[in-house]
């Protein structure tokens, strides 16, 4: 910052600091706390405690209510832009079959021009002919086709210069001023819509409402020396791994396997390496089997430290303040 920045008497004598610092102009920052993170077991859609929990392919978590109503809409969304799509297309053939007819109807008019113009330059050497001397006939064909040639090149010069000058104003017309607000005059290009719907949470990846995945989550059993007013009734302690029975929060990392969709934390990996020696791997809980590729590991929000990889800082832009 210069030297004078925040003196009363800079930016043209017109804020002092404080009154800057009130109008929040510029990039302002603000370092995000765990309230603000995504919980690992809340709907990506609508950010509560699941209900009736289901998954996608890449780990997104969602309510099945939340997740449907999404698919179903951008399903109606698709047709919409469809017939919209459709309409341009139409549209378009319509342009280009108005300019071919156009250019017919051009050609035509020209044709029938220099026939008119030839027809009667035939009449005067005729006329002429009749009146000379048997000697001049020669002559008098000389003439005559070099004042034709000479008509039909002048004629179409004009042409083509009254086409060059009709281009030049209809892009003059297109063109909008630059200080003058004008509405704009070229339709934008509609581009093809996808015909499948996309997972809400990235909008990359397609989904379709059979690939979402059951989840079972298996509760934290209540203790019996813990009263009714602990933190056991807390949404964030509900859950637990099935093996090692420990809580699951953001700053475990979560797996779900795809056939049967129960959630572990990291000690799956461990149960694979015991389960090794047998030839083929089985869930803990219902002895389904499983590939390593039937592996999802769940999305989580962040713990709201910076070691986590999580973005905690928010930037906000408003303009500079002038009066």
């Amino acid at each position: 910052m210069p030297r004078h920045s925040k003196h009363s008497c800079s930016n043209s004598g017109k804020f002092s600091n404080y009154e800057r610092q009130l109008l929040k102009y510029g990039t302002t920052t603000e370092r995000l706390g765990k309230d603000s993170i995504k919980n690992f077991d809340s709907c990506t859609l609508c950010l509560n405690d699941v209900i009736m929990p289901v998954i996608c392919n890449k780990g997104h978590l969602y309510c099945k209510e939340c997740i449907l109503t999404s698919l179903i809409d951008q399903k109606k969304l698709i047709k919409i832009k469809e017939k919209e799509w459709e309409q341009y297309q139409n549209k378009l053939k319509y342009e280009q079959n108005q300019k071919q007819e156009k250019q017919h109807q051009d050609s035509i008019k020209e044709f029938e021009k220099n026939v008119i113009t030839l027809e009667g330059i035939g009449n005067n050497d005729d006329d002429n002919n009749s009146n000379n001397n048997n000697n001049n006939i020669t002559t008098t064909t000389t003439t005559t086709t070099t004042s034709t040639t000479t008509t039909t090149t002048t004629t179409s010069n004009v042409n083509n210069k009254d086409k060059e000058k009709n281009e030049i104003v209809e892009k003059e017309i297109k063109l909008n001023s630059y200080w003058v607000i004008t509405p704009d005059n070229k339709d934008k290009a509609i581009e093809k819509p996808r015909s499948y719907t996309v997972c809400p949470a990235d909008g990359k990846h397609p989904l379709k409402s059979a690939q979402l995945i059951n989840v079972h989550f298996t509760n934290v059993k209540p203790s019996s020396s813990s009263s009714s007013s602990s933190d056991s009734n807390d949404s964030n302690n509900q859950y637990c791994c099935p093996i090692c029975s420990k809580v699951l929060s953001n700053s475990t990392k979560t797996r779900l396997l795809k056939r049967c969709g129960h959630v572990f934390c990291s000690c799956l990996d461990k149960f694979k390496e015991d389960s090794s020696s047998s030839s083929q791997l089985s869930c803990y809980v219902c002895d389904k089997p499983y590939t390593e590729d039937e592996i999802i590991q769940i999305h989580s929000g962040g713990t709201g430290f910076s070691g986590s990889g999580s973005n905690l800082e928010a930037k906000k832009y408003t303009h500079t303040a002038i009066i």
